[in-house]
């Protein structure tokens, strides 16, 4: 899922369509340094002292030690619920407790943002959004109810609201001003980019330098050798999914191999490289598979072509991969400046 970096539980956004686009680095509190994940941008955070109930203040906005202990004390709980013995090593702490700070930050100048430029959402609206938030999380099916999650982040209701809200109202705001115009020339600009073919694969993994997979000792010469013999069994129509079980390393047989939408063009995000990628593109139409195993650093892989999507068809996804985008490039910029000018509680660490 493409994740909103900047929020304190992680709200996913829609999936990205520009599989194979590489994101632009942030710019870090100094100019000389390229930033790229949240974990970089928190490094650059000094160190030092602040009021006692602070554990991270920039500019005039400060963290609450009370909040990040709350937090805390429910990932400790959770993490005791799965093994009762389970105690918080004290590195580890303070690695959460910067983490946790500087979530809450984030959602402090979100919010912030909102008010200094005033940006509204009707009750109505958030109310049929939130609704279908919550429905949405209690079919997830993995987190329980939406009032244990709440309580596993360390959150409570109204803190969840505000925050959810004031995100929302930023994406719903730029979606203004995306113009149809913008869609389409994106749409014709970055085809090559967008995950437009569905794929399923049967991959035989080979040992290298880093085994791919623990306990994988094939060579690459027995790796291809086994890739072939399930190509020529699914040639003399055995089943696609049962060879996937029976054959591949990967851990999408969990899914009868599923891999999702890939792009035509790999980019320095893709799993599997160009070749794997042009392999794909190369099949003509769903239920093709390829000729002959392809070769990746993972090992050789036999594709089956699920889906293929017109560019055309895909203007939903693009609108909301350029909202998601300015959202993001937002959230950079100001993230970037309240990083500049802040500083954690060495005595809360």
């Amino acid at each position: 899922m493409y994740v909103r970096l900047m929020t304190l539980l992680l709200l996913a956004m829609n999936a990205p369509i520009l599989a194979g686009e590489p994101q632009p680095p942030a710019e870090g509190a100094k100019p000389t340094k390229k930033v790229q994940n949240v974990e970089d941008l928190i490094d650059t955070v000094p160190v030092g002292e602040l009021d006692a109930a602070v554990i991270l203040q920039s500019g005039e906005i400060k963290i609450p030690l009370s909040s990040v202990e709350k937090v805390e004390l429910a990932y400790v709980a959770a993490a005791k619920r799965q093994n009762p013995k389970y105690i918080l090593a004290p590195e580890l702490r303070t690695t959460l407790r910067k983490s946790f700070a500087f979530r809450f930050l984030a959602n402090a100048v979100v919010e912030k943002y909102v008010a200094d430029n005033k940006i509204e959402l009707s009750k109505e609206q958030f109310e049929e959004q939130f609704k279908k938030f919550k429905k949405a999380k209690a079919e997830e099916g993995n987190s329980g109810s939406y009032e244990q999650w709440l309580a596993d982040n360390g959150l409570s209701d109204e803190e969840f609201r505000r925050f959810w809200a004031a995100n929302w109202a930023i994406e719903q705001n730029f979606a203004k001003s995306v113009t149809d115009a913008d869609v389409e020339e994106n749409i014709k600009t970055q085809t090559d980019n967008m995950g437009l073919r569905r794929a399923s694969h049967i991959l035989v993994m080979n040992k290298g330098p880093e085994p791919p997979q623990e306990g994988i000792l094939r060579s690459k010469e027995e790796a291809k050798a086994r890739a072939e013999e399930a190509l020529k069994k699914l040639k003399d129509g055995e089943e696609f999914v049962k060879l996937v079980r029976a054959y591949s390393d990967c851990p999408s047989k969990a899914d009868k191999g599923a891999l999702g939408y890939v792009a035509r063009k790999a980019g320095p995000t893709a799993f599997f490289g160009d070749a794997f990628n042009a392999a794909v593109y190369a099949l003509e139409k769903p239920g093709d598979t390829t000729s002959a195993p392809v070769e990746s650093a993972f090992g050789y892989h036999i594709i089956r072509l699920d889906e293929v999507r017109k560019p055309e068809e895909m203007k939903k996804e693009m609108r909301q991969f350029l909202i998601s985008e300015k959202y993001r490039k937002q959230m950079e910029q100001l993230m970037n400046a309240a990083a500049a000018n802040a500083k954690f509680n060495a005595k809360h660490l």
